[in-house]
């Protein structure tokens, strides 16, 4: 009897051994390893090709902290369209891959309007948010829901090349004229800007119609303003600055970053561009080291020079229930 039981016993350690060696041989033959005791959640992240080096060393410092959490910066040099254009098409498919959306301001109504955002307003209180801008906070918001934190903000300005413009710093458009056609004598490119159709030509525009003291939609009436001569003479100034020569032709197509390549190489006096651009422009590696003077934006004399706002932020994909 107890040699019937020791020969069971036996043949049942033989048989749990013989499913463990098939296992073990179905996983190497798919190619498999054993999971581990803990993973760490990954977040890929999309990131403007002009904030790389900066979200580097960022996502570095905060990996060593968070050991259960790691930031894996998306490979490829995008610009800001082109990541809007990722992450619309992600946010569309069936299984999308970006839980955390690293985002303009100026992409929210679409996102959130199409369900693709998750609702922030019941997670965050009035506590937590007292820690942001509250102006930047509200533009984290759609129809009144909270949808977007923001991380970061900038504001349309003008940088100046001290070498090339010395202290001469315009304030209107006319000034600005004056000054880049005498340095069009000397071979040198007056003024760039963005001129990409994006939201780099709209922000652009909109300061210079601004400048000229017209209006896009008037808040008040929902009357539109772009048929009025302030409108036609932003566009006049802006079609000038290229029939003239005072900036290169090239700016038809240019966003924020291939401006500011531009700017670098030290034959443009002024370059319209974001708030964020200024320290680049002076860091110590730059051409311009130390060089580079920051201006505000232009207008018609007698009135107040005004910048768009920018800025980038976070949201979370809502993921859908298929």
């Amino acid at each position: 009897m107890q040699l019937r039981q020791i020969v069971q016993k036996k043949n049942a350690v033989w048989l749990l051994l013989g499913l463990l060696l098939v296992q073990i041989s179905s996983l190497l033959m798919l190619g498999l390893t054993w999971p581990s005791q803990s993973s760490a959640v990954t977040f890929s992240l999309l990131v403007p090709q002009d904030e790389l080096s900066y979200w580097q060393s960022l996502t570095e410092s905060f990996d060593r902290q968070n050991a259960d959490i790691q930031i894996k910066l998306a490979e490829g040099a995008y610009s800001p369209s082109q990541i809007q254009t990722i992450y619309s098409a992600d946010l569309q498919s069936d299984r999308p891959q970006y839980d955390l959306i690293y985002m303009n301001l100026v992409w929210l109504p679409e996102f959130a309007s199409h369900g693709w955002l998750s609702d922030l307003t019941p997670q965050i209180d009035s506590e937590a948010l007292s820690e942001f801008l509250g102006s930047e906070v509200e533009m984290g918001r759609y129809q009144k829901r909270l949808y977007r934190l923001p991380f970061r903000a900038s504001i349309g300005v003008m940088l100046v090349n001290q070498l090339l413009a010395g202290s001469s710093v315009p304030a209107t458009f006319a000034a600005l004229f004056d000054i880049s056609r005498a340095l069009q004598q000397q071979g040198q490119w007056g003024y760039l800007w963005q001129g990409q159709e994006d939201e780099s030509l709209i922000a652009n525009f909109v300061e210079v119609l601004d400048g000229y003291g017209g209006f896009w939609i008037d808040p008040a009436t929902q009357s539109v303003g772009l048929d009025q001569p302030e409108a036609i003479q932003a566009v006049q100034f802006l079609r000038e600055t290229l029939v003239q020569g005072i900036s290169p032709p090239t700016v038809i197509g240019d966003d924020a970053q291939d401006s500011f390549i531009q700017f670098q190489r030290g034959n443009t006096a002024f370059l319209r561009t974001w708030s964020q651009f200024w320290q680049r422009a002076n860091a110590a590696s730059a051409p311009l080291h130390n060089q580079v003077r920051l201006a505000t934006t232009l207008a018609l004399p007698g009135r107040v020079r005004r910048a768009c706002r920018g800025g980038w932020g976070f949201a979370i994909a809502k993921k859908q229930v298929i």
